[in-house]
């Protein structure tokens, strides 16, 4: 197997020409794949019951974050507004993802089902972000991810775990 390296754009066009036999890529992507014939092998959410987490990261510069830090508690505090309208009002979220994806409302809906949504405070569990104190298991997802990118030589080195565990802004959460 050859694994390459690409965006989830990409990955549609390299399976519609014939270029890819497989890929892992998640919606709407996932979506066209599907529609063209692509069968799902194994999800993320298969994949998180075997501790093997895919996430849609923040991140943020450390000089940024210590200049602006209400910046980031209010940016913080936006994703959280957003996860709570998603659970109290699922089809308002819906209409506006699925104008930012620019995809149906039914191809939302089915999409942001694959999602696991966690407001601040639940990333502040062990299994993901945890505190400034008592760091999470997501630093050993990064690390992990970083050593991959290592070894298919896409960067030429990986931090060790304690600069990943120090480098998550718990404190804005």
């Amino acid at each position: 197997m050859k694994i390459l390296d690409l965006q989830p754009p990409d990955i549609v066009a390299a399976w519609q020409r014939g270029d890819i036999d497989a890929s892992y890529v998640w919606q709407p992507n996932l979506g066209k794949l599907q529609k063209d014939g692509g069968t799902v092998l194994i999800s993320s959410a298969d994949l998180a019951k075997k501790g093997i987490i895919t996430a849609d990261l923040g991140v943020v510069r450390t000089e940024f974050a210590g200049q602006y830090p209400e910046v980031v508690k209010r940016y913080i505090a936006v994703l959280d507004e957003a996860v709570k309208t998603y659970r109290s009002e699922p089809q308002s979220a819906i209409k506006a993802l699925a104008k930012e994806l620019n995809i149906t409302p039914e191809e939302t809906a089915a999409a942001v089902k694959e999602l696991i949504w966690l407001d601040s405070s639940e990333q502040q569990s062990p299994k993901y972000l945890g505190t400034t104190d008592n760091p999470g298991d997501f630093a050993r997802i990064l690390k992990e991810s970083a050593d991959f990118a290592v070894n298919q030589k896409k960067i030429t080195s990986a931090p060790d775990l304690a600069t990943f565990q120090k480098s998550l802004l718990t404190k804005a959460l």
